[in-house]
């Protein structure tokens, strides 16, 4: 999210589920960081395998989440536990299993 220390981090990553190109100095926007990570998702579609596994932080991953889902967000990030499973369909669009966390696909 930036570069250095800033005591009030939970308000700017709030901020940055709202404002996709909102960047701290250092830092990279939510709008960068979902291409990113939606770019390995693309990629991974590329190979074989039936089920494949991603792991990454949770920030990361909420940002994946609202990328199949717009409605995703601060809140969400806020409910995360440690750790969580996603399942997702990535059919066309992709779909998460309603963005909740399983224990199982």
């Amino acid at each position: 999210m930036c570069a250095g220390f800033v005591t009030d981090w939970q308000q700017h990553l709030e901020t940055s589920f709202r404002e996709l190109d909102f960047c701290l100095a250092g830092g990279e926007s939510s709008r960068t960081a979902m291409r990113r990570i939606v770019s390995v998702v693309d990629e991974i579609q590329h190979y074989p395998a039936q089920i494949t596994l991603l792991a990454t932080h949770g920030n990361l991953m909420t940002l994946l989440l609202k990328s199949f889902d717009n409605t995703v967000g601060f809140a969400e990030w806020q409910n995360l536990t440690n750790p969580d499973v996603y399942c997702v369909n990535l059919t066309q669009p992709p779909q998460c299993a309603d963005c909740k966390p399983i224990t199982a696909c």
